[in-house]
């Protein structure tokens, strides 16, 4: 196993971009005893876990929410018997100005990242947002400003630099949910980016995602056939299953506002909506009987791609707890999560806490069980996500 950087001492939001020099890194060996990753992704065990959203990514990055995710978080993760988890981060969590990078916060990466490597976990680094994209932000500019592209390759290759003799239970996911940009130029910004990243460390797994905010009802993976390259989707279909209520998710939320909770499997009521909103994109469900088939049409491209021998991987799925029914929840979770283990694809659930997740979902009725801390735990789906192991 490589040496780990890893950092002493603690890490202060508050430094700010001249924290230059905050914290020392150093060089150690790590001994993971249960280490399920010892060497590479490609054809080693099923990644399975959580991510850890609203951390570093999609957070107001106050001292109050550093402290959203705990050591204590990561080797709960592990003793439940998980392998993986995915740790989105925003570049400007890390840029403070184009080019420069805040020490305190890198310092603050490193440490999750050791966390990681503590409890014998795999971690994936997604970078969530990038200059001139993020999902929902209606900027697409990234992929057509040569600026924004150019300080992207810097991050990555800043990153891919600093940690190129950390060993290979770390992987980088380029960008989060890509969407407002045709196939062929998303293409070729994953290339300038893999060999930005391989420059520094040719040895390095990479994650892409498809096309389309990845939303595998209307992505397909892309064509970057290249050496250590995970093909990674996203699998919130259908949207009345796992964001009924969620008010950045269009009719989803309308539905939810209605009244109406949708049995899965089932066919949802649109008809009331339909009058209203008959040429909205979420009439796509109108009409159509979702089931385990149904689910594992919608992957279809992916699960191809498995059997065709590439490596792939189910990096983002949930239902938001808010008004979803209950049985709708767990039905959809067990025969999605029945489906990437037939197919032998790993996964990881949006998120370990809030509303997605197992702790702390805001659904007080759910939450029967308790973490070792006491946190409210939604003990229910935990046995459902461990029995899928």
């Amino acid at each position: 196993m490589s040496g780990v950087p890893y950092v002493t001492g603690s890490a202060d939001w508050s430094q700010g971009k001249k924290s230059r020099g905050y914290c020392r890194i150093m060089k150690a060996s790590y001994i993971a005893a249960k280490l399920y990753c010892h060497c590479k992704l490609i054809g080693m065990a099923r990644l399975c876990g959580f991510n850890l959203g609203n951390w570093y990514s999609q957070s107001d990055f106050t001292p109050e929410s550093s402290k959203y995710y705990l050591e204590r978080d990561f080797k709960f993760v592990s003793d439940l018997g998980f392998n993986f988890i995915r740790l989105p981060v925003d570049y400007n969590f890390l840029e403070v100005e184009p080019y420069e990078y805040d020490n305190a916060r890198l310092c603050m990466l490193d440490r999750a990242i050791n966390w990681a490597s503590k409890y014998g976990l795999y971690l994936l680094l997604d970078i969530h947002r990038l200059p001139g994209y993020a999902i929902g932000r209606q900027d697409y500019s990234l992929w057509t400003d040569q600026e924004k592209i150019n300080r992207s390759k810097n991050l990555w290759r800043y990153l891919a630099r600093r940690y190129k003799d950390y060993g290979s239970e770390l992987a980088f996911d380029i960008i989060n949910e890509p969407s407002g940009v045709d196939d062929a130029a998303l293409t070729k910004f994953y290339e300038e980016m893999i060999d930005t990243i391989r420059e520094e460390d040719p040895d390095r797994v990479v994650f892409v995602e498809g096309n389309e905010r990845n939303r595998v009802y209307a992505s397909v993976p892309l064509p970057v056939h290249r050496k250590d390259v995970v093909q990674s989707f996203h699998q919130y279909e259908p949207l009345w299953v796992s964001h009924l209520g969620a008010s950045w998710a269009g009719l989803a939320y309308n539905l939810g506002l209605s009244g109406e909770r949708p049995d899965y499997p089932g066919m949802p009521n649109l008809e009331e909506l339909y009058k209203q909103y008959p040429n909205d994109p979420f009439m796509k469900y109108r009409g159509v009987y979702v089931d385990k088939k149904w689910l594992e049409n919608t992957m279809r491209p992916y699960l191809d791609l498995k059997q065709a021998g590439e490596e792939v991987h189910c990096s983002e799925f949930g239902v938001l707890a808010k008004m979803a029914k209950r049985s709708t929840a767990i039905n959809w979770y067990r025969d999605l999560l029945a489906i990437l283990k037939e197919h032998d694809i790993g996964w990881a659930l949006w998120n370990l806490r809030g509303g997605f997740g197992i702790l702390s979902t805001g659904r007080d009725e759910w939450l029967t069980g308790r973490s070792p801390w006491g946190e409210p735990m939604d003990e229910g789906l935990l046995r459902v996500l461990i029995d899928a192991l």
